[in-house]
């Protein structure tokens, strides 16, 4: 029987161990763990995808997705813990790459965050 996500086996009949920092694990039966992706943290042993800390500018589909892609508005995106979707995006910034403007808010600039019209 193969080792839990998050765990890895380098060879036949030995031990799992734990995916180190830097690395993580999204399946049963690794033989080795996986680089943590461009844009995120990977700093808890034996980490499982789902645990992946996105680092702020970046966004992510959903919790169980390898794609960490860099927002086109840094600041947009809050990054953290198991943050996806709008929970991902910083308030009055919605929808895939937190890159559209919540009802009542605009974007003062490209490359900025929205912000509430008329500052209110």
């Amino acid at each position: 029987m193969g080792c839990a996500a998050g765990k890895f086996n380098s060879f036949s009949g030995g031990a799992c161990a734990d995916c180190g920092g830097g690395t993580y694990g999204d399946m049963t039966g690794q033989t080795t763990c996986k680089p943590c992706p461009d844009g995120a943290t990977c700093t808890v042993v034996g980490a499982k995808i789902d645990a992946l800390e996105l680092k702020p500018g970046f966004w992510r589909p959903n919790a169980d997705s390898e794609e960490v892609i860099e927002c086109p508005a840094r600041e947009a995106c809050r990054g953290g813990a198991n943050v996806t979707d709008n929970a991902a995006c910083l308030e009055g910034n919605i929808g895939v790459l937190c890159a559209v403007c919540a009802k009542a808010h605009n974007r003062p600039r490209p490359g900025k965050p929205c912000k509430t019209c008329n500052g209110k």
